[in-house]
């Protein structure tokens, strides 16, 4: 991808850096996993607190608006 960020959004230095050395301080908190089951997200984050904070906010509004609850009728 041009942008420098491979497909999961994660950008081609860090994700070298990640490949290279694991999970080094200078990394801390620049990546999110999430864990997914059949009614359950779970966020493994290094911070609670900043951008990581902002974030999450922003993905549990997002998962508790309405438009998302609406199933897709079969064609």
């Amino acid at each position: 991808m041009r942008s420098g960020r491979n497909r999961y959004g994660v950008s081609r230095p860090a994700n070298r850096k990640i490949q290279a050395e694991g999970a080094v301080p200078e990394l801390y908190d620049t990546m999110v996993h999430f864990i997914v089951d059949e009614d359950q997200l779970t966020f493994v984050v290094d911070s609670t607190e900043g951008p990581m904070a902002e974030l999450v906010s922003a993905v549990r509004s997002g998962l508790s608006d309405g438009i998302l609850h609406i199933l897709a009728e079969a064609a």
